[in-house]
């Protein structure tokens, strides 16, 4: 036997298993657009199962004879593989919550409402009778201290 004769023989007998196969496309029946990432059970055995890709294409294998298609945003979909064409349609589930987005916005403040308390902040202060006893001569030279209270006030008033 040449290597040909045996290539041909090989070929032959891979060649069923390769084209007992068929593609589907799965799409949203209101708007027609692919759904990718619709799972796909095959004879009702949860071990063997398809997804699709980002195009909406799945593969049915010859063999399976009932399909099942589930998809989070969309009702589940049991067919027969006799009555499945080259693409179905899968309805949104209207039992889902849509998309919520929640957006904050910082109260806006007048200089008007802060005066007021600015205010009361000064005549709530103690009294300074000129050279405190809890003054340090070396928080002169805290640098780092100094800078953090800067952008506190800093801070304040811009809020």
């Amino acid at each position: 036997m040449n290597i040909r004769t045996v290539m041909i023989i090989l070929l032959a007998a891979v060649c069923p298993g390769i084209m007992a196969q068929r593609r589907c496309i799965v799409a949203d029946a209101e708007t027609g657009v692919p759904v990718r990432d619709v799972q796909v059970f095959f004879n009702g055995d949860k071990t063997r199962r398809s997804v699709s890709d980002y195009r909406g294409t799945v593969i049915l294998p010859d063999s399976a004879r009932f399909i099942q298609m589930s998809h989070p945003k969309y009702e589940m979909l049991m067919a027969d593989t006799a009555t499945v064409r080259d693409t179905v349609f899968l309805l949104p589930n209207i039992r889902r919550l849509n998309e919520l987005v929640v957006v904050g916005h910082r109260p806006q403040i007048s200089s008007s409402m802060t005066a007021g308390i600015t205010d009361a902040a000064v005549a709530a202060a103690p009294p300074s009778a000129g050279f405190s006893v809890s003054f340090d001569f070396f928080e002169l030279f805290n640098w780092k201290k100094r800078k953090k209270q800067r952008e506190r006030m800093e801070a304040i008033k811009d809020y």
